[in-house]
């Protein structure tokens, strides 16, 4: 079976995780994906999935589908050789600017293929600002296969529609894919990672980057090595990985992990750390799959969704008040039961693929 996914494609910790999953899932199908070839590196080596790479010529041609038709030509072109079309990502329905929002209605349109099964896989809806985006998802959701929503706000939108449903984010299931990795730490120093985040919702960054050069000194003196996590190249997070080291003094004990393309370093990162500190939805999720005790740092509704989903009794703080970090206060959360029952957890995880595993079955 050929399967067309379509994905946000900008080397992203999640978004490249959420299709390799999806991929070791079902060895058995061939998943094709476009996109450019250097934020393509993570699926360089997964036999069943097939990249494509838009030459200029083809770039120019579809541009001008995009202007003309209000179609984008190549995805239609290949996904119409596929049996099945699946669109997978975590936040991939928030209301743009006005300016935007008819070329965005016309992009969501566009991704489904007459006559052929169309599935949402593992996202969230929002945030919007009125009820007419509402009103637009409502109508299109109705054609689909099947979505799959990652919290309970977002389904309660769409739940008179039979063809929703719930499921704990797709990376809870994460063991299944690394399932040695703590096994495999290479060193016994002690460490407390920190995912650093550098989009616009920090609405003072210089405060966000004191208060973490703070805490990271204060964890330093207490013997502990530091990782700072970008997750997001393209969306600032090295850059502020970057300044908050400049302000190190011991900056010895501080080593950048710049996520590549690779997730297993990620992975194996948080996996084998001490403590998180996550500023990253992702950073949190991963955290407590394996069991590692963290500290959210919340920047989007979305995660604090997400933790009241899953039952979490830990402690969290809003990445605008991170004036709230001290050493007292990290290590009473590192030293906290969080509650959650990871293992209940991840099972629920995997309804993200029970539509897709309903059209195998036919």
């Amino acid at each position: 079976m050929e399967v067309y996914v379509h994905f946000f494609n900008f080397k992203n910790y999640g978004d490249d995780l959420f299709v390799l999953m999806l991929a070791n899932r079902f060895p058995n199908i061939t998943f094709h994906i476009n996109g450019v070839r250097e934020n393509l590196i993570a699926f360089q080596n997964q036999k069943n999935i097939v990249m494509h790479y838009d030459t200029f010529c083809l770039k120019a041609v579809n541009k001008i589908g995009k202007k003309i038709l209000k179609k984008d030509i190549n995805f239609i072109r290949r996904a119409r050789k596929c049996e099945a079309v699946i669109y997978i990502g975590g936040s991939l329905f928030i209301q743009p600017e006005e300016r935007k929002l008819e070329s965005y209605y016309l992009f969501n349109k566009n991704l489904s293929i007459a006559g052929k099964p169309f599935i949402i896989m593992g996202a969230n809806f929002g945030p919007y600002r009125d009820n007419e985006f509402l009103d637009f998802f409502k109508r299109e959701f109705r054609g689909y296969y099947g979505i799959s929503l990652r919290d309970r706000a977002s389904y309660d939108l769409f739940s008179e529609l039979n063809n929703v449903i719930y499921a704990p984010d797709i990376l809870f299931n994460i063991q299944q894919l690394y399932k040695d990795i703590q096994s495999k730490r290479e060193d016994s120093q002690k460490y407390i990672v920190f995912s650093l985040y550098g989009r616009k919702e920090l609405k003072d960054k210089e405060s966000y980057i004191v208060n973490i050069v703070r805490t990271i000194s204060q964890y330093i003196d207490a013997g502990y090595h530091i990782k700072l996590i970008s997750m997001c190249e393209c969306q600032g997070d090295l850059a502020v990985c970057n300044e908050v080291k400049d302000r190190i003094s011991q900056k010895s004990y501080v080593e950048i992990i710049n996520y590549d393309g690779n997730p297993e370093t990620v992975v194996g990162c948080i996996a084998n750390a001490e403590f998180v500190i996550g500023s990253r939805f992702h950073a949190v999720v991963t955290a407590l799959a394996y069991r590692v005790p963290v500290l959210p740092i919340i920047y989007s509704n979305k995660t604090l969704n997400m933790l009241k989903d899953i039952g979490y009794a830990g402690k969290y703080i809003d990445i605008n008040e991170t004036n709230k970090l001290d050493f007292e206060f990290t290590e009473m959360s590192r030293c906290t039961d969080n509650a959650v029952d990871i293992n209940q957890i991840s099972q629920e995880s995997n309804k993200h693929f029970a539509g897709f595993e309903s059209i195998l079955v036919k």
